[in-house]
């Protein structure tokens, strides 16, 4: 068993994380393993006298849960120790259970892949011990658990682990009524002048293997495609009349640098469109809005955007923002109030994961 709690842990350091089962869910879990029973009978002649016959063997059970939340979780099932088969003097015992479960199960997350849980309860036994002679004892008894394990999720769906779990005090018979002049096994009776007394801790070692019913792949939202703005202002990236780059004209494209190099979204498509005001002819401001236009691809090719991503055009004062400052007199006052219309539109396309 150290083995492989060993090599569970070993997993858990190599291994892709998952999340863990949700809250809310139904599991069911098989167990297959070891059975002690001890200190199954006790004879009390004496101090050099006192003996145990303890039996072992395979144990199994079968269990249904309930998961609270990460921490706590329910179980009812079914748990079959192995038979226990002793002697005394001449007539031989032996004892076969099958116990109804219902506990409370206490887990800890390492990680999302690791769970180690302790467990209480209890157990109803119902026990049946046949005798050589023919006696028989059933009886049903309620027997206090505590368990303690290791659980290792491969995905959040299926899990395998070990289990050790002890059951106190699982029989009690004040006499098993054998026949006259038989062996029969009593608590605090004397036979042949020995006082035998059966009353058996269960211990069990066990593999256990976990189905949560349930459990999806998480669902990957959808790409979402979007299309971000960033608006260059002409008079600061260029002279007047002018499409060669200002020399404090690259701090404007922070922005669009940035977004383009955004580890977390994708760019599918960079549009660069260059904008005229309406002041001189409009064959002018369209070869002027398009050298411009020309100008910022450049210069973001040159910082590492991928050409094959640009697109390019200049469409001159057909598209302004303003609304043509008509009763706005003086020609200062005039081309402060058309700055907006003189600017360079860069469009990011692109996906980014949706939360």
């Amino acid at each position: 068993m150290k083995k492989t709690a060993a090599a569970l842990l070993a997993l858990t350091a190599t291994s892709v994380a998952f999340a863990a089962p949700s809250a809310n869910s139904f599991y069911v879990t098989g167990k297959v393993g070891y059975t002690d029973y001890h200190n199954t009978v006790k004879l009390n002649t004496d101090s050099n006298n006192n003996q145990y016959h303890d039996g072992d063997g395979t144990g199994y059970g079968l269990f249904l849960g309930y998961r609270l939340n990460n921490h706590v979780a329910f179980e009812l099932g079914w748990q079959k120790p192995a038979n226990n088969t002793y002697n005394l003097d001449t007539t031989s015992f032996t004892h076969k259970a099958n116990v109804l479960d219902l506990g409370v199960k206490f887990n800890q997350f390492i990680g999302s892949k690791v769970n180690v849980y302790a467990g209480l309860g209890a157990g109803v036994f119902f026990n049946k011990v046949t005798a050589t002679d023919g006696t028989v004892s059933e009886k049903t008894r309620v027997a206090p658990y505590a368990s303690a394990g290791l659980e290792y999720y491969f995905v959040d769906s299926f899990a395998v682990g070990v289990e050790y779990k002890a059951y106190f005090r699982t029989f009690k018979d004040s006499r098993l009524n054998a026949a006259e002049g038989s062996y029969a096994v009593t608590l605090s009776e004397s036979v042949h002048n020995n006082s035998h007394k059966y009353n058996p801790d269960v211990h069990l070692v066990q593999a256990t293997v976990s189905y949560v019913f349930g459990q999806h792949k998480p669902v990957v939202a959808a790409p979402v495609v979007t299309t971000e703005k960033f608006e260059l202002k002409s008079d600061v990236l260029f002279a007047l009349n002018s499409d060669k780059l200002a020399p404090n004209a690259t701090e404007a494209f922070a922005g669009v640098l940035a977004r383009y190099n955004n580890p977390n979204a994708t760019v599918s498509g960079v549009e660069v469109v260059g904008h005229a005001d309406r002041t001189g002819s409009a064959a002018y401001n369209l070869k002027l809005s398009e050298r411009r236009a020309q100008t910022v691809a450049n210069y973001l090719v040159s910082q590492g955007v991928n050409e094959s991503l640009l697109t390019v055009k200049g469409v001159g004062s057909s598209e302004p923002v303003t609304n043509g400052c008509y009763d706005v007199k003086g020609r200062q006052a005039l081309a402060a109030c058309l700055a907006p219309d003189r600017r360079v539109d860069v469009f990011v396309t692109g996906t980014t994961q949706s939360k």
